[in-house]
C-alpha cells in the first residue's frame, strides 16, 4: 500500500501560508521523519493527511484512492497523536484506550499489553485527569499501539517524556511497526530518538517542500 501526497498546500487567506505545495510518496513499511523549523508546516501536513484539515490545493491518495473519497474508511485506518494527548480526563487509561480502539471498529485485544509496553498499569482505576503530563502522553502512545492502524501520524510524540520513557515508547513503537507493514510519519525536533528506526528524513523548509 502506498500513500501519495501530491502538491498539497494550505493557506488561510492572502499572505497567510501554512504549507507550500508538498509532494511525497511513502510505501508500506516506511517511516518518514518530518523535520524543520517551527512554522514550516509539519503539523499542518499531518492534520491534512489525518483528515483534520482540508488542503487548499493538491490531493492525498491511499492505495490509489483519494482519501477524501474514502472518508471514514480511511480514518479508521489512521492513528493520530497530536500535540495534545486529547484524553477523556474522567476515564481511566484502560477506558481511554478501549474507547479509541472501539471507535475504529476494531475488537480490542491489546489494550492491557499496550499500556504495559509504555510502563503503565492497565488496572489503575484512577482517571487520567490525575496523571502527570508524561503519563498522559504514554496513554496517548498506548492508544496508538493498541490499534491495527495502517498509517500512523505522530506529531512531536516525545513531548513531556523523560529519557527512560522515550526509550520505552521507542521500543514499543519498533515492535508495533514490525508486527505489520505500516506507513508512519513522525514530526519531531528530537532527531536522536528516531535515528534507530531506519527512517527517511524529510526537511520542510520555508513552509513546506522536501529538501
Amino acid at each position: 500500500m502506498t500513500l501519495s501526497i501530491d502538491g498539497v498546500s494550505k493557506s488561510y487567506g492572502p499572505g497567510v501560508v501554512a504549507l507550500r505545495p508538498f509532494t511525497l510518496e511513502a510505501k508500506a513499511g516506511e517511516t518518514v521523519v518530518l523535520t524543520g523549523a517551527n512554522g514550516s508546516g509539519k503539523t499542518t501536513l499531518l492534520r491534512i493527511i489525518a483528515g483534520l484539515a482540508r488542503p487548499s490545493s493538491g490531493s492525498i491518495r491511499f492505495g490509489g484512492f483519494d482519501t477524501r473519497d474514502l472518508g471514514r474508511a480511511f480514518g479508521r485506518r489512521v492513528a493520530y497523536l497530536g500535540h495534545d494527548p486529547a484524553l477523556y480526563r474522567e476515564l481511566t487509561a484502560r477506558e481511554n484506550v478501549d474507547l479509541a480502539v472501539a471507535l475504529k471498529g476494531e475488537v480490542n485485544r491489546g489494550a492491557a499489553d499496550a499500556l504495559t509496553a509504555v510502563a503503565l498499569d492497565p488496572d489503575d482505576t484512577r482517571p487520567v485527569g490525575a496523571y502527570s503530563r508524561g503519563m498522559k502522553q504514554r496513554v496517548a502512545w498506548a492508544r496508538i499501539l493498541a490499534t491495527n492502524a495502517e498509517v500512523a501520524l505522530l506529531d512531536e510524540p516525545f513531548t513531556a517524556l523523560d529519557h527512560a520513557s522515550t526509550a520505552r515508547v521507542l521500543t514499543a513503537l519498533g515492535d508495533w511497526l514490525r508486527a505489520r507493514s505500516r506507513i508512519t510519519f513522525i514530526a519531531t525536533h528530537a532527531l536522536e530518538p528516531v535515528s534507530a528506526l531506519g527512517a527517511r528524513f524529510v526537511e520542510l523548509q520555508g513552509f513546506g517542500g522536501p529538501s
